[in-house]
C-alpha cells in the first residue's frame, strides 16, 4: 500500500528549559510525504490468533520543512504449546521489530520523527515514551534514530473464550544513531484479555509489567 500525506506541524509555547533540539523548531513545519507498506498475514483468527504469522515493513520519504528517510520491520510468530480438553489452548507468541530514521539534509531528524519506547505496544512496565535517549542539559527525554524491540507472550484461558490471561517479557532500547547490543531494556509481567462478543468480538486489555533491565 502507497499512503501520501500532508502534514502542517505547529510548535508553540516552548518551554524555556525545552531541549535545544525543541527550542530549533518553533513555529510551523511542513511536511509532504509518501509511504510504502507491506503486510504478510497468516493468523487463523484475528481476535486470538493460536498459529500463523505477520511481517511488515514500511518505507517513508518527506521533504519539504521535514527532510527524513525512515525505515521498519517487525513479524510477530504465533506457536499452539498447550491444549488440555479441560483448560484450552495456551498460545506462544514471540515478536521482533526494528526501526532506523535519517536527516536527508544536514539538518537533525526533527523530535517529532523520532523513536521512543515504553508503554503499551512497545516494553511494558516502562513509562510510555518514557525509554529513549536524554538530552545531557536538561534531562529530558529526546528520541533516538534507530529502534530494537523484542518480546515473548504466552496467551492462556482462563474463563472459556471470554477471559484470558497472559505472562510476557518485553525487551529493547532506543539508540541516537545506530542499534547497540548494550544497556538493553527490559520487564516481566502478567494480564489479562476480556473479550465482549456483543461488541464485534472487541477485546479489552491491561498488562502490568515490572522492570527488570532498567
Amino acid at each position: 500500500a502507497i499512503s501520501p500525506e500532508f502534514e502542517d506541524i505547529g510548535i508553540q509555547n516552548v518551554d524555556f528549559f525545552a531541549p535545544a533540539l525543541v527550542k530549533a523548531l518553533r513555529g510551523s513545519q511542513k511536511k509532504l510525504g509518501t509511504e510504502l507498506r507491506s503486510i504478510w498475514d497468516t493468523r487463523d483468527n484475528f481476535t486470538f490468533p493460536t498459529k500463523g504469522h505477520t511481517v511488515d515493513g514500511s518505507l517513508e520519504g518527506s521533504v519539504i520543512d521535514v527532510d527524513i528517510v525512515r525505515f521498519t520491520a517487525g513479524a510477530t510468530k504465533y506457536y499452539p504449546i498447550f491444549d488440555f480438553p479441560w483448560w484450552g489452548k495456551h498460545v506462544l507468541s514471540v515478536k521482533g521489530s526494528l526501526g532506523l530514521v535519517r536527516s536527508t539534509t544536514s539538518e537533525e531528524v526533527p523530535i517529532f520523527e523520532r523513536f521512543f519506547a515504553g508503554g503499551s505496544g512497545s516494553i511494558r512496565g516502562f513509562d510510555f515514551r518514557g525509554v529513549s535517549p536524554i538530552d545531557p542539559r536538561t534531562g529530558q527525554v529526546v528520541g533516538g534514530e534507530a529502534i530494537l524491540l523484542a518480546g515473548v507472550e504466552e496467551n492462556f484461558p482462563i474463563y472459556k473464550k471470554f477471559l484470558r490471561g497472559v505472562v510476557f517479557l518485553d525487551a529493547g532500547k532506543v539508540d541516537e544513531k545506530d542499534i547497540k547490543f548494550d544497556k538493553m531494556r527490559a520487564a516481566v509481567g502478567a494480564g489479562f484479555r476480556v473479550t465482549l462478543p456483543l461488541f464485534g468480538r472487541m477485546q479489552i486489555g491491561v498488562d502490568f509489567g515490572i522492570p527488570v533491565m532498567k
